[in-house]
């Protein structure tokens, strides 16, 4: 039973380091990863524009 404990004890350590490292490597990362975002988004956002543009042209033509 104490084995048990002592384990999740580490276990539960581990995931905290873990956890707070990832948080770090996010914030570390975003500055890298947000303007790919940000530009897909606009990629995307665009892509939906030309699509409803073409469709409305499409209606027009018929």
């Amino acid at each position: 039973m104490i084995l048990l404990l002592v384990r999740f004890l580490i276990l539960q350590q581990d995931m905290y380091y873990l956890f707070t490292h990832s948080i770090a490597f996010i914030f570390y990362c975003l500055p890298v990863f947000l303007p790919l975002l940000l530009v897909r988004l606009v990629l995307l956002d665009l892509d939906l524009n030309v699509r409803i543009i073409a469709r409305e042209l499409i209606q027009v033509m018929i």
